[in-house]
């Protein structure tokens, strides 16, 4: 119900307005895999790597699920800058908060490298990335791949 021009007020462009937008959206996001982070501590589910994976990967298609607009902007592969840079703080403070979890539930042995899990959830963002940009009848095949590639690299590095 606002006029567009309005918006204007506050934001220099197109870009500014998306670029807010997306961030707002990453906040939520980061909110919402919060709110599951204990639930990933406890639950039996994931006590196996495997299981820790499907978790990981299931918390974010649930959100991306509830809010389809912006998944679509996401994974629309829409990047400035600024929104690049949120998204790079955003999946080190995730792999850091994973292998935090991981290594406490003795699915990752002690001394791995945080880098290893780093690398684990920028697999499984261009997993997703791929997934949302092809037909969404092959998306649950997809994402099953995608989960057994992150938890094959994993285990490597399994407790």
């Amino acid at each position: 119900g606002v006029a567009v021009a309005s918006l204007y007020q506050f934001f220099a462009d197109r870009d500014g307005v998306l670029d807010e937008v997306l961030r707002r959206e990453l906040a939520a996001l980061d909110d919402h895999v919060a709110a599951q982070r204990q639930v990933a501590r406890a639950d039996p589910a994931t006590a196996t790597l495997a299981g820790f994976v499907d978790f990981a990967f299931e918390v974010h298609r649930d959100y991306f699920r509830s809010r389809p607009a912006f998944a679509r902007l996401w994974f629309g592969g829409r990047r400035t800058p600024p929104v690049a840079a949120a998204v790079r703080d955003r999946n080190r403070r995730l792999a850091r908060d994973w292998h935090a979890v991981m290594v406490g539930r003795g699915l990752l042995r002690p001394n791995t490298d945080p880098l290893t899990a780093e690398l684990a959830v920028e697999l499984g963002d261009r997993v997703f990335e791929y997934a949302y940009r092809r037909e969404p009848e092959i998306e649950e095949t997809l994402f099953a791949e995608g989960k057994r590639a992150v938890t094959a690299y994993l285990a490597q590095y399994a407790g």
